[in-house]
């Protein structure tokens, strides 16, 4: 077949350059339309949500000293004082509103990590028209933060956006059904505040829906990134109630299958409908102490807002008796609407496609428009390019690891300089796709090139409708764009219409495959590059049909100026440092002491797995280990030894059992300490273990070396008497109790970290230990 010409001036060319124009027109239009709403003012209609308003209620609550500082005092972890006096400010900012305020407290745990502690939730009831006889409506946030940190996002924007709503709700006609407001406790300890009110609140078993406030950073849009189970009838409603929706079901999806969690997980397992809602840019504030009120975003705060008060208002006046059981395939248009079909009909929708395009193809053949051949090397061109690619983004994905420019997990994956990597990963899906096309040159023909990405897109979308629904989008829109350009190109001749309908399926990949990856890092971090890649490979090898037309040279050139941008980006993010002031390493210090032995040692744990070279000369440290449930990599040193009295445990009483010895003890910190774990060696066996007034068993963790532990967060300064009874005897247990304060002493390694290191979650710690051994008897 004879080359279309080697100019940019041919038709194929100039094709080519309009799509590609088009792809970044549309990147813009993702940019424009996935940027935060200005926030309201302060004298904005009263039925309305309001980020000025929201703002001040958030410094009335967090305090004034809180937001701005850097250190363990700003924080108010459960448990503290400084968490007491935040809930003490939110009670009075309801009752302000009108609101009869209650509070709920009791033990709560957590059984996957074996937390438990005494959250207090904050609680109050706006009546519905139907007098609370056929479900309520929840709306939730939690108000405590990460020890290390002032939460001012995570999540006092979420109390201060209920409070704005909880004042937004008094104004207008009433809902049909009840909104409960639940402000939890302990979010950060375990969903400990979430748990307590689904296990043992009277209010919890009328709650139909939820509405989750969320953050994990501290600006960005506000994402519906969950919702509970069977939600055809809860998109529905968010389609109607959200006029610009961000959300689609990929993330719905893809977020089931990570062990990530929030209330709205509490909530979900116990068979509550709704939304969870979360924003998420610049998550190197996320759990640090830059999580203050400086730093957050006053447009996520408004988005965050308006999304939460549309979305209860809807639910709360949803006909809840008339919901189908039944899950949705969803997803955005650039904001503008929502595109929505049950996930029952992905499959049938996605053999469809196939059909029709076979059809197609069988067509074609027999009208010897293409041949048999073409199609061939149609179908190996899109799948050696989609293959290629996502291997060659996965081999360089982990190439960056290896070198040590990407942190390794469990660190968190966040960079100082991301975009010259997200450009080289965005560049390497062009480069693929020109590059094969440069080898194959004109022998697929352009139906060819384009009837054979369409049966390889619209095969991986049957496999994906049926193992994964919620991601079936990203398949069945450009496949179905496929069948109408093949119907479109077989009636008119080639021309303008022609050549648009040639460019549509790359335009439609380009249109739903953006909004998803715009996100992407900020939702995953480094992962997100070689996903990008395997991602905008469904719109760049859907370019297939205008390379084939375009050239020798506009092939070779698309492919060496891709080509340029992943080594060039590549090359600029392996000179760049990792971290930043803006984006540090999170490194959490621990003074380590053990009563037993007199002995203290200072521990830093770099969350990158390398401490900064100011820190590492700063003592002696060495690599080794941590035990326990962590199994990461810590750095130790000695360090000075005061004299302290560690963790006490008191037996009250001793009693042989069928079961084994019975212990009645008493455990408390004489220190003061906020959080006291027991460990237990392998080869212990407990047959119970519980608080001394509930007959409620407390759940052990196994940890990977094989040991058992509890931690109890929020310890109370009279400590806790447990029933314990144990299968071995002599019985011998590690308690270690944490503070959450560093000595002065140990000053010297804080400033080392510098400032591209920051404590992060439990932040800087202080901890003692100390070996008990129970006897066989008393």
């Amino acid at each position: 077949m004879a080359d279309h010409g080697t100019g940019p001036a041919t038709p194929g060319a100039r094709a080519l350059v309009a799509t590609l124009a088009c792809f970044a027109a549309l990147l813009a239009l993702t940019a424009l339309r996935y940027t935060p709403p200005s926030p309201l003012t302060a004298d904005a209609p009263p039925e309305v949500f309001s980020a000025t308003r929201a703002q001040a209620e958030l410094a009335t609550i967090l305090g004034d000293d809180l937001p701005h500082s850097s250190s363990h005092s700003s924080a108010h972890p459960l448990g503290s004082p400084a968490n007491a006096a935040v809930r003490a400010r939110i009670i009075e900012r309801l009752s302000a509103f009108g609101y009869e305020v209650r509070t709920h407290t009791g033990l709560a745990c957590y059984a996957p990590t074996a937390w438990c502690g005494m959250p207090v939730n904050i609680l109050a009831r706006l009546p519905g028209s139907n007098g609370g006889r056929d479900g309520a409506v929840l709306i939730a946030a939690h108000y405590d933060s990460v020890p290390a940190g002032p939460g001012a996002s995570d999540d006092a924007a979420g109390v201060a956006a209920i409070l704005e709503i909880a004042r937004a709700l008094k104004h207008g006609p009433p809902a049909h059904h009840d909104v409960i407001l639940l402000i939890d406790d302990g979010e950060e300890a375990g969903l400990l505040g979430a748990r307590l009110f689904v296990d043992r609140h009277p209010w919890a078993p009328q709650v139909k829906a939820a509405v989750n406030l969320e953050a994990r950073g501290t600006s960005g849009p506000s994402f519906m990134f969950e919702t509970g189970s069977a939600n055809r009838w809860l998109m529905q409603r968010y389609g109607e109630a959200i006029p610009a929706p961000m959300t689609n079901s990929l993330y719905y999806a893809v977020y089931k299958q990570l062990p990530n969690d929030t209330d709205f997980t509490v909530f979900k397992a116990a068979g509550y409908q709704g939304y969870n809602f979360a924003f998420l840019g610049q998550v190197g504030h996320y759990h640090t102490p830059a999580d203050d009120l400086a730093h957050l975003d006053p447009r996520s705060l408004q988005h965050q807002g308006d999304n939460a008060l549309r979305t209860v208002r809807s639910l709360a006046d949803a006909p809840f008796a008339e919901a189908a059981p039944e899950d949705a395939v969803y997803f955005d248009v650039f904001r503008l609407g929502l595109a929505q079909w049950p996930a029952s009909a992905a499959p049938p929708l996605a053999l469809l496609v196939l059909a029709s395009l076979a059809a197609a193809g069988v067509a074609l053949l027999r009208t010897r428009r293409a041949g048999g051949r073409e199609l061939a090397w149609g179908i190996a061109g899109s799948a050696g390019a989609l293959l290629g690619g996502t291997l060659a983004a996965a081999g360089l994905f982990l190439a960056l690891r290896a070198a040590g420019i990407v942190p390794v997990p469990p660190g968190a994956q966040w960079i100082a300089h991301p975009k010259a990597a997200t450009a080289a990963f965005a560049a390497l899906a062009f480069a693929a796709a020109s590059g094969i096309a440069a080898l194959l040159g004109e022998r697929p023909g352009i139906r060819g090139a384009m009837l054979g990405h369409a049966l390889v897109i619209a095969a991986l979308g049957v496999a994906v409708a049926i193992a994964l629904p919620g991601a079936s989008f990203l398949f069945l829109v450009p496949g179905l764009a496929a069948v109408l350009a093949i119907v479109a190109m077989s009636a008119v001749g080639p021309g303008i219409v022609w050549s648009a309908a040639a460019a549509l399926p790359a335009v439609a990949a380009c249109a739903v495959v953006l909004p998803l990856v715009y996100v992407l890092y900020d939702a995953l971090g480094a992962p997100a590059w070689p996903i990008t890649t395997a991602a905008l490979l469904l719109a760049t090898q859907a370019l297939a049909p205008a390379l084939v037309t375009a050239g020798r040279a506009a092939r070779r050139r698309l492919f060496l100026a891709a080509l340029c941008v992943v080594l060039g980006g590549l090359a600029t993010t392996a000179l760049q440092l990792p971290y930043s002031a803006d984006q540090p390493q999170r490194i959490n210090l621990e003074h380590r002491r053990s009563s037993d032995a007199a002995q203290a040692e200072w521990i830093a744990k770099p969350d990158g797995g390398h401490l900064p070279p100011a820190l590492a000369v700063a003592a002696p440290f060495a690599a080794r280990e941590e035990p326990g449930r962590s199994g990461r990599q810590v750095y130790a040193a000695a360090a000075p030894y005061s004299a302290t009295t560690g963790p006490q445990l008191e037996i009250l009483a001793t009693d042989q059992t069928s079961d084994g010895i019975r212990y009645r003890l008493h455990l408390r910190s004489v220190r003061g300490a906020a959080e006291l774990e027991l460990r237990f060696p392998a080869d212990v066996t407990i047959r119970s273990l519980q608080t001394e007034d509930s007959a409620q068993p407390l759940p052990l963790h196994r940890d990977p070396d094989g040991t058992h532990s509890i931690t109890f967060k929020a310890l109370p300064a009279a400590g806790i008497a447990l029933d314990l009874t144990s299968g071995t005897a002599p019985l011998t247990m590690d308690l270690i109790d944490r503070s959450y304060d560093f000595p002065a002493e140990g000053r010297f390694l804080q400033e080392a970290r510098g400032p591209t290191g920051t404590p992060s979650r439990e932040g800087d710690l202080s901890s003692v230990s100390h070996r008990v051994t129970l006897p066989s008897q008393r």
